[in-house]
């Protein structure tokens, strides 16, 4: 016998299921997170007064992802960098953050792949997509932080993130992709201390 409270009788059972499979749905990316982006280094130098971030990933590619990719659907990645200032007893606050994206994408005419930054750089072609995910993963000087603006010894909390961006896939291919662990390609966040 099944019991309902007084309180979800006046809600349809429909919305109750699909407020439950919304639920669902947001839950199954935060616990089923791969790791098939790892930060391997991500180091900070100060160069006249700006934070630099030269960060090095390791990217691997499930079959799914790279078959999407080998069909034509370009793949949006966003490098996320945070400087974070401690402050005690209370939450840290951001000083500086920066995004860059980066699509990758597969020329069907010369079966070549295809890495350009959106900051307006060249892009840069590869035979392979092994070759394509290795430049990806190689970020120098490009995380370039705003003019630092505290005293010589404060301690800083840095953040790094490189991730494939599921809000860029095309339109029918977003909810699969929502609740499919294999789409959710993320390192999560690199931290590292600094002090000026």
């Amino acid at each position: 016998m099944v019991f309902i409270s007084d309180c979800c009788k006046s809600v349809p059972m429909s919305r109750l299921l699909g407020l439950a499979w919304l639920a669902l749905s947001a839950l199954l990316p935060l616990g089923a997170t791969a790791r098939d982006v790892v930060i391997d280094s991500a180091i900070a130098v100060v160069e006249d007064g700006y934070l630099r971030v030269d960060a090095k990933a390791t990217i691997s590619v499930n079959d799914d992802v790279a078959e999407a990719l080998n069909n034509g659907i370009s793949l949006v990645f966003i490098a996320q960098t945070k400087l974070l200032r401690r402050r005690p007893f209370w939450v840290d606050e951001t000083i500086a953050q920066s995004r860059h994206v980066f699509v990758l994408s597969r020329h069907a005419l010369s079966d070549r792949y295809t890495l350009t930054e959106i900051a307006g750089k060249p892009a840069q072609t590869f035979k392979t997509l092994a070759e394509a995910t290795a430049a990806l993963g190689d970020l120098p000087r490009v995380l370039v932080l705003s003019a630092i603006r505290a005293g010589p010894e404060e301690n800083y909390l840095g953040r790094f993130r490189l991730s494939l961006s599921v809000e860029d896939l095309p339109a029918p291919m977003r909810p699969l992709a929502y609740v499919s662990p294999g789409w959710w390609l993320s390192s999560g966040w690199y931290r590292w201390t600094f002090k000026q």
